[in-house]
């Protein structure tokens, strides 16, 4: 049995008794001994700890995500580049994810020429191309990349909005390959439910399911989504705090901002918890931290305003804004960063 075998059987308690301290030991020497694997399973360990032996330290996984990406390690190099977009241990740098993610997808990284094909759909980190796109998303979908897919799917759409392409062949292939258990699609397949387009009617039930069906998988944003139908009571006869501020709580934890700003909507109301304020300015200053631009705006506006024990402070407020606006994705600069501050409150 090699080393890095050991190490990896150590790290999840396959055959041995878990052990992630001497895990992280060995791959940190296979590391220094210049086996890529090895660097990108450090990256993993300070990322994911599982027992508690070994701390979690997102800046010090990132550098070795690098020196494993620098070492050839091309899901290595697609990690960094999520990073980077995420703003996980790195600042917030879309450009720098694009160019991880091509040079990724250029040694046949095949979920990278996807996470490729979704910026240029967008226009983040890189000039919006829809043929490169369509591309690169095709490419990665044909290799059953389920995010890829959904892409693609929502690629569709939004080309049917200008083009007279039908809209339901969009949506068809999400609702195909959620039925094949994929989360991404799922998860899209839920929000289409809720807002309802041509060839899929409104419907928050199966919104529900297909969110819990992406949640149960492991994507945080979805869960995010399942909770805030529940305790936001958003296009369900009633809301359900009970079932769902376990579900936020969960997401927020976890690092799914967009989930922290539902929190804190939460506790600035008192809506199914014990009203909060200075928590909620808390949780949203967690997520703005952590480049969340709609936490950030929010944020503004309480001290725009001067809510709990934030005294009003005009050059913070504007400051929060630029944050927000500087960091936002495109469609969130186009609908609030033409705005001023009064126009936001």
């Amino acid at each position: 049995m090699s080393c890095a075998t050991y190490a990896y059987r150590l790290r999840r308690g396959i055959g041995v008794g878990q052990d992630e301290e001497l895990s992280l030991r060995i791959f940190t020497r296979l590391c220094s001994q210049g086996l890529a694997s090895g660097c990108s399973q450090v990256g993993g360990l300070l990322s994911y700890p599982d027992t508690g032996a070994v701390a979690r330290n997102y800046e010090l996984a990132a550098t070795f995500y690098d020196r494993a990406c620098t070492g050839g390690h091309m899901n290595a190099c697609s990690i960094l580049g999520n990073r980077y977009l995420l703003a996980r241990g790195v600042p917030k740098d879309p450009e720098a994810a694009a160019s991880l993610f091509q040079r990724a997808c250029d040694a046949r990284h095949i979920a990278s020429c996807g996470k490729l094909g979704a910026l240029y759909m967008d226009g983040y980190g890189v000039r919006k191309d829809l043929e490169s796109a369509e591309v690169l998303l095709t490419q990665a979908c044909n290799q059953n990349e389920d995010y890829a897919c959904s892409q693609l799917a929502n690629l569709k759409l939004e080309r049917s909005r200008f083009s007279g392409e039908d809209p339901a062949s969009g949506a068809r292939d999400l609702l195909e390959q959620c039925d094949l258990g994929g989360m991404f699609s799922c998860r899209h397949a839920g929000i289409l439910h809720i807002d309802g387009v041509p060839g899929v009617e409104s419907d928050v039930k199966t919104a529900l399911g297909s969110f819990k069906r992406a949640c149960e998988q492991g994507f945080r944003g979805a869960c995010t989504n399942l909770g805030e139908l529940q305790v936001l009571g958003i296009g369900v006869p009633e809301k359900n705090v009970e079932a769902g501020l376990p579900v936020v709580q969960y997401a927020c934890e976890n690092h799914d901002w967009r989930a922290c700003n539902v929190l804190a909507w939460l506790y600035l109301n008192g809506d199914g918890v014990e009203r909060d304020v200075d928590y909620s300015a808390l949780l949203l200053e967690l997520a703005c931290e952590n480049y969340h631009s709609p936490s950030c705006l929010d944020l503004s506006d309480y001290y725009g305003q001067g809510i709990g024990s934030l005294e009003p402070n005009v050059s913070a407020a504007s400051d929060l804004r630029a944050r927000a606006c500087k960091y936002g994705r495109p469609r969130f600069k186009q609908e609030w960063c033409g705005r001023t501050q009064a126009e936001v409150q």
